[in-house]
């Protein structure tokens, strides 16, 4: 697979891999929620720092990312699940100025069929959706009648429960029966199969030891035939694996570390045939494709 169909157009990954750079219209998020909101006690965004915002997608676009991934809910562990209405909310305030800011294909980040369709009337061309459709089954048809590219991804639980004791016999072989499952049902519900991207869902319902064996076996998942796509950047694994290599590290040593790993991460998973990171930092990831050290 050298190529992902997202609306009218076609994402190639033939030469290299792409990068996917986040933005959070959430308060909450674990790395930039807050940054270019502001919500009152209940949660309720109240103010919207368009201006931020655009020149995050600018700064994400000059450093090289090819696409970009905007979300109006925290799926951060634990993370508290918002109404429909909160979710549109946010993000009906800033795709509009995200889509003039910036050129680059937009993805909504949403497990809400409601929230896709209307985030695609507004400009989004993908929907990137953690749960590969089990959490709303209109999602297929919303991608269809959009035309919509669709990554599927892999979550054992719910946001509130998945890091509550993940168990899994053999996790590679769980989730790659999993994501086969979801392209499968989303084919059959009339997505082009070119429209579809998996991933694995790190994090998602996974102790460190199952990060490590997908990312260790994340070739096996070429054998779908779809793109792949994995989102390793500023997770709790990386943090973990900092404070296993350096118990005690001071802040910045932990700072400067999280990054060396990230980026090694980052190489093993393009290594093994990934197409698409989703990161927040995309100058420091883009040494995977140059081969420097950041």
């Amino acid at each position: 697979m050298t190529h992902w169909q997202v609306g009218a157009k076609c994402l190639n990954f033939d030469k290299r891999p792409l990068f996917m750079g986040i933005l959070n219209a959430t308060p909450d998020s674990f790395s930039d929620g807050g940054q270019f909101v502001t919500a009152d006690a209940s949660g309720h965004v109240v103010d919207f720092n368009l201006d931020l915002l655009a020149a995050q997608a600018f700064r994400l676009a000059h450093a090289g990312a090819d696409l970009l991934d905007l979300g109006g809910m925290s799926t951060a562990p634990g993370a508290a699940e918002v109404s429909v209405a909160e979710e549109l909310h946010r993000i009906t305030s800033v795709l509009p100025a995200l889509r003039e800011a910036s050129d680059l294909p937009l993805s909504i980040d949403t497990y809400r069929a409601e929230v896709a369709d209307v985030a695609c009337r507004l400009g989004a061309s993908i929907v990137n959706d953690i749960s590969g459709g089990t959490f709303d089954s209109d999602m297929a048809d919303v991608v269809r009648r959009h035309g919509a590219g669709v990554c599927l991804g892999h979550i054992q639980g719910t946001p509130q429960t998945m890091q509550t004791q993940p168990h899994y016999d053999n996790v590679v072989d769980e989730v790659y029966s999993a994501l086969a499952a979801a392209r499968d049902a989303f084919v059959r519900a009339g997505v082009p199969q070119a429209a579809i991207c998996l991933d694995p869902g790190l994090g998602f319902g996974k102790s460190l030891r199952h990060n490590i064996a997908l990312v260790r076996h994340i070739d096996r998942f070429l054998d779908l035939g779809q793109p792949l796509l994995v989102g390793h950047s500023r997770k709790r694994m990386i943090t973990e694996l900092a404070q296993r290599l350096r118990p005690g590290a001071a802040t910045e040593e932990l700072a400067r570390l999280k990054d060396e790993i990230s980026v090694r991460v980052a190489r093993t998973l393009v290594r093994g045939g990934v197409h698409i990171l989703r990161v927040h930092d995309v100058q420091l990831h883009a040494s995977v494709v140059s081969g420097g050290d950041s």
